[in-house]
């Protein structure tokens, strides 16, 4: 929640999108189904809800009969009352068209970052650390994609800031302003 505050203070714009994958992981630590199969068609309700994109209509009545199955137990009334509270962050998607709904992509890059910042033994400054950080993002956003496969395959290529901009075409005026 932190990030998110902090996010919306420098960027009040900002659209945040709270991962299903990890959101669903919580919600089986605390049900604790891989011990116990208790919540286990629960957990199976949820994650059909959370299993593709829905429009606002179809997430509320997937959502409404998820409610009205389990309604009496507690615990799947908290899990419902906690996926209310955080439904503009769970469907965010829904506002903005290239929202993904998993963080594993975004995954890769931080641990392809971790590994790199493994080696540096330190920094001379916050300023030479702003320095090396901008360098890296901006290779990192200009380099085209090369191993993607399956449904990434497409993003081969291309790179990362060809499918973040407003205007594709501004990549190559952009590029020419670098050089």
């Amino acid at each position: 929640m932190n990030i998110y505050q902090a996010a919306l203070s420098v960027y009040p714009k900002a659209v945040s999108q709270i991962c299903h994958n990890h959101y669903k992981e919580s919600i089986r630590k605390n049900l604790g189904v891989r011990t116990d199969e208790t919540y286990l068609p629960f957990m199976r309700d949820i994650e059909q809800l959370f299993a593709k994109r829905r429009s606002k209509e179809e997430f509320a009545h997937v959502a409404g009969k998820i409610y009205y199955h389990y309604k009496q137990d507690p615990r799947c009334l908290g899990v419902l009352v906690d996926i209310q509270k955080r439904l503009p962050q769970l469907t965010a998607y829904m506002y903005q068209p290239h929202i993904p709904r998993t963080t594993n992509l975004i995954e890769s890059y931080n641990s392809h970052l971790e590994g790199r910042l493994k080696t540096i033994k330190g920094f001379e400054s916050f300023t030479h650390a702003d320095a090396w950080l901008n360098a890296y993002f901006l290779k990192r956003r200009l380099q085209p994609f090369t191993d993607c496969t399956k449904q990434f395959k497409s993003l081969n290529g291309t790179c990362s800031l060809e499918h973040t901009l407003r205007f594709p075409s501004t990549t190559t005026k952009f590029l020419k302003l670098l050089q």
